[in-house]
């Protein structure tokens, strides 16, 4: 049996923006070593990445979805605006929550990399403390982002949540790259992967307004819901009952 034509079509875009990403990351690190080379600064930039990798991991965020995706489509099928308080929420505390804690962080980023880069001393440790609290905010973007992407996927719009998680940031971090190494060295490669992590989020944030302004977008709106079997209290033909997750409610 041959998939549908809409599963085949988002396994294409989700493939087609992973490639498409790789292909800028990569091209990033070809910029990045013409530019630098190997030495502290560099060094001093992969250890960045690797703490606010850490820090993304220790703060769970790419749990999150996996654990309210499921919520939000029962709750989709069953009451739409329930799924959408549900989805409100969980940006507001994400967002609220990251954004207090990344603050936290920038301020004790010395301790950080301390405790993660034991080795780096003087001027890469310092180059290291800059960057590390130049992209920690981005780490709120990320984790609101990361909520929308619940309503996102749930509405089969995979174009935008392959490009809000990899195309944009990876693009826009190319683009600035080319144009701030020469000016501004690797604190201008610093503010390059922030305004990456800014804009996937800000992809991400704009599609899901969107969709919280008409309430949410049920994949199957507008289908007629199959009778219950089950005879009601009062006799009769039964109730109407929602069927199968993400189905809106019919007329």
């Amino acid at each position: 049996m041959s998939a549908p034509p809409g599963r085949l079509r988002s396994v294409a875009l989700l493939g087609g923006g992973t490639l498409l990403a790789a292909v800028f990351g990569l091209l990033f690190q070809a910029l990045l070593s013409y530019h630098f080379g190997a030495g502290a600064e560099s060094d001093a930039w992969f250890m960045s990445l690797s703490i606010y990798g850490f820090l993304g991991k220790f703060l769970m965020l790419g749990n999150v979805k996996s654990l309210a995706l499921p919520v939000y489509r029962r709750l989709q099928g069953a009451e739409p605006a329930a799924a959408v308080r549900l989805e409100r929420r969980l940006l507001l505390w994400m967002g609220v929550g990251t954004g207090v804690l990344s603050a936290i962080l920038v301020v004790g980023a010395p301790l950080l990399v301390d405790a993660l880069a034991p080795g780096y001393e003087g001027s890469q440790r310092a180059l290291t403390v800059t960057l590390v609290r130049i992209r920690t905010p981005a780490l709120a973007f990320l984790a609101v982002s990361t909520g929308g992407l619940v309503a996102l996927e749930a509405a089969h719009r995979f174009s935008v949540t392959v490009t809000a998680q990899k195309v944009a940031p990876a693009a826009v971090s190319l683009a600035l790259l080319a144009l701030v190494a020469d000016r501004f060295g690797m604190v201008g490669v610093g503010w390059a992967g922030l305004a990456g992590g800014v804009a996937g989020g800000l992809v991400a944030l704009a599609a899901m307004a969107s969709l919280l302004r008409r309430g949410g977008l049920e994949p199957g709106r507008g289908r007629t819901p199959l009778p219950d079997p089950r005879p009601s209290p009062g006799g009769g033909s039964g109730s109407l009952a929602l069927r199968g997750a993400g189905r809106g409610p019919g007329p």
